[in-house]
């Protein structure tokens, strides 16, 4: 997530409630692209094989 351009940072209710009057700063297409590059099978069998290779070599 990169604040202010697919979502907020809050340190507190207070603060997700004022976020909430921006949400229509953030550009859809932006968020969905960045959520489908974090949650692509793609990137998560890579970081998954490279764990499993990290303990095996222990």
């Amino acid at each position: 997530m990169e604040d202010g351009k697919t979502g907020f940072l809050c340190h507190d209710e207070n603060d997700m409630a004022e976020a909430i009057s921006r949400v229509d700063q953030l550009d859809r297409n932006d968020c969905r692209a960045s959520t489908e590059d974090y949650f692509s099978a793609k990137r998560m069998v890579g970081e998954h094989l490279d764990l499993f290779e990290e303990i095996l070599a222990r």
